[in-house]
């Protein structure tokens, strides 16, 4: 039988290693010569953050700015980015994982992270530029935390290049169902690539006001239930093709106000859609604000139960391809019928030179 000195000696070794399995919370100053990541003068004890440690970007009286820079290899449990905490400094975080940097988050990101308590809305922005940003569950952005919060909260993530992925749901403008204030999402792709792995709904504005924007690169929901916009009443989901392309297994709307815009990228569905679409052209889902100035091969590629729509100067269309199983949804632009004038001057023309010829 052991003594109690070796029994006490033994739970107090293990106690210290479960504190250290669970980490520590590390906070930005920005107390560093630079905006490195990596720098331990920029982190609160001057510990830069490991593997099993919970980074929080939330801004402190001292900071005139908070932007980091990651530029190497590095690995963290949970980022909470954005709030005030109890000041009233309306700095914006913003961290930037360049070409060579890569930021691995094994648990949750929260970009723009408001909670209960304080000092006023939070906001934090994301950018990756050239690095990789892998995240092993969730994507919340623009996250009003905690029941009766009536702090407003904005988050956005840009792609500008490099590569993002992650494996949990995505959350546009999410919030506590008993918050108050209001959430802001917006995740941008200009380039680079986002890829989920998760099966779950992937949410455009599930509260709040959520926009998914692709502008270039590659979008991959391939594995999720859906891409859902504006799930609860009162909330706003607005899906932006305007150049790139988008991949997901089907498309649903909620409760609240949803739209779809394209340009020049294209969406490519899982199964035969087009009734769906033809469905969401009828009540306004769709609207174009420019478009291919030639869609012939993919019209002839997604033929099948071809539908389309005209949207002022431009074409909507979608048909399903049988070799793929995709529907494909794209704008065209609208090509102008010869006016009546010209077609008479060119007539004359004609007439003259054939008289002439005589």
């Amino acid at each position: 039988m052991k003594k109690p000195s070796a029994i006490l000696t033994t739970l107090l070794v293990a106690l210290l290693a479960a504190g250290s399995a669970m980490g520590a919370t590390r906070t930005w100053d920005g107390g560093g010569s630079d905006d490195n990541w990596d720098t331990a003068a920029n982190w609160v004890g001057d510990v830069e953050p490991v593997a099993i440690d919970t980074v929080n970007f939330r801004t402190l009286a001292i900071q005139s700015q908070v932007e980091a820079e990651v530029t190497t290899a590095n690995t963290i449990t949970l980022l909470r980015m954005g709030g005030r905490g109890l000041v009233t400094h309306t700095t914006t975080p913003k961290i930037t994982v360049k070409t060579g940097g890569t930021l691995t988050v094994t648990d949750d990101i929260h970009l723009g992270y408001a909670l209960v308590g304080d000092a006023g809305a939070a906001s934090a922005n994301l950018v990756v530029d050239g690095g990789t940003l892998a995240i092993t569950d969730q994507l919340n952005i623009g996250n009003v935390a905690g029941a009766g919060n009536a702090n407003d909260s904005t988050g956005t993530l840009t792609i500008n290049s490099g590569t993002v992925t992650f494996a949990g749901a995505l959350k546009l403008a999410t919030e506590n169902p008993a918050a108050i204030g209001a959430s802001t999402g917006s995740l941008i792709v200009n380039g680079g690539s986002l890829t989920s792995s998760s099966t779950a709904v992937q949410y455009v504005g599930q509260y709040g006001d959520g926009t998914l924007t692709v502008d270039g690169g590659t979008v991959s929901f391939a594995a999720a239930i859906s891409i859902k916009l504006a799930d609860q009443a009162g909330s706003t989901g607005t899906l932006n093709l305007f150049d790139g392309v988008l991949t997901a297994k089907t498309l649903t709307v909620g409760a609240g106000d949803a739209s779809v815009v394209l340009d020049q990228g294209t969406a490519l569905f899982d199964g035969f859609r087009t009734a769906l679409f033809a469905g969401y052209a009828s009540d306004g889902l769709f609207s174009a604000i420019g478009g291919l100035a030639d869609d012939s091969a993919l019209a002839a590629q997604y033929s099948t139960g071809a539908g389309s729509y005209t949207n002022g100067s431009n074409i909507i269309k979608w048909g399903y391809d049988s070799a793929s199983g995709k529907t494909a949804l794209w704008s065209v632009i609208l090509k102008p019928e010869p006016h009546l004038s010209l077609i008479i001057v060119a007539g004359s023309i004609l007439l003259a030179v054939r008289r002439r010829m005589i």
